[in-house]
């Protein structure tokens, strides 16, 4: 651990630990070693390149696990795409989860009908909740978790006039991935009111559309299961992140905070600043 030297409001200096999470060594060790693994991986008759690609590798698991394993390696993707559009951009989202849960759901139902599902069910809700504001908090989003289960289910009843496919695909709508989304942007809509709620629905879906167009790119996820050792250069990314790319570019209130990092002051030195943000 290692100690930064901050000052008061009262002119008196204190101590700020910094914990070894933000200490450059571990950051750039996160990123370097990974890049070795799979440098050592291609190193023609390698003992131990032959030993990484043999064994440590998920490219040789089931393929009935692959879609599933898939998923996983999807969350720490969706980190660094959201600590990007956080920090970097300044683009607020709906929370953490949401983007890796709504780029789930796109692949299952496709982009345009999943876009076109989530939206209605977000105007649906932004209608029925001032309906519901004399309610106590569990009770309105208890409702609202029941609206989103019957319109999951509501397709299935109607009559298919040859879209059953489609329908199929709405019903398949991760239920789980769609009530979170609600509730946060019914959330967000309560506390902050419906602009930012729209706002953070547009970057959160944005955010997720980005990380679906990776998955998109010829070879990528065979890449994630072949080179697994590519998690810990995704921790060591967000840290990087996190210590030099964070600009908040369209962030106007960070930009205006006298928290903001400037350039050439050491990280440290803004950090009980930051984390108030």
């Amino acid at each position: 651990m290692g100690d930064v030297t901050q000052r008061r409001d009262n002119g008196t200096k204190r101590r700020s630990r910094v914990t070894v999470w933000q200490r450059p060594m571990l950051m750039w060790a996160l990123l370097l070693i990974p890049a070795l693994v799979i440098a050592l991986r291609h190193t023609p008759a390698s003992a131990a390149g032959d030993f990484l690609v043999r064994y440590v590798s998920l490219a040789h698991i089931p393929k009935r696990l692959h879609t599933h394993v898939e998923g996983v390696l999807l969350v720490p993707l969706s980190a660094v795409v959201v600590s990007f559009f956080r920090l970097t951009l300044g683009l607020r989202v709906l929370g953490l989860f949401r983007p890796i849960l709504l780029a789930l759901a796109f692949r299952i139902t496709g982009m345009p009908l999943g876009l076109a599902f989530l939206t209605f069910m977000l105007a649906s809700l932004a209608l029925v909740r001032p309906m519901l504001m004399g309610s106590h908090y569990f009770a309105r989003m208890s409702v609202m978790l029941c609206l989103v289960a019957s319109a999951l289910l509501a397709p299935l009843l109607l009559p298919s006039w040859g879209l059953s496919d489609l329908l199929d695909k709405v019903a398949y709508f991760p239920v789980i991935a769609l009530s979170l989304t609600c509730e946060s942007f019914a959330h967000v809509h309560s506390k902050y009111g419906l602009s930012a709620a729209v706002g953070r629905t547009v970057t959160t879906t944005v955010a997720a559309t980005v990380l679906l167009g990776l998955t998109h790119i010829h070879g990528f996820r065979p890449a994630l299961l072949a080179y697994p050792e590519l998690l810990i250069a995704q921790i060591g990314t967000i840290l990087f992140i996190d210590r030099y790319l964070d600009l908040r570019l369209f962030d106007r209130r960070w930009k205006l905070s006298a928290h903001a990092p400037k350039w050439r002051v050491p990280v440290e030195d803004t950090l009980e600043g930051r984390r108030a943000l």
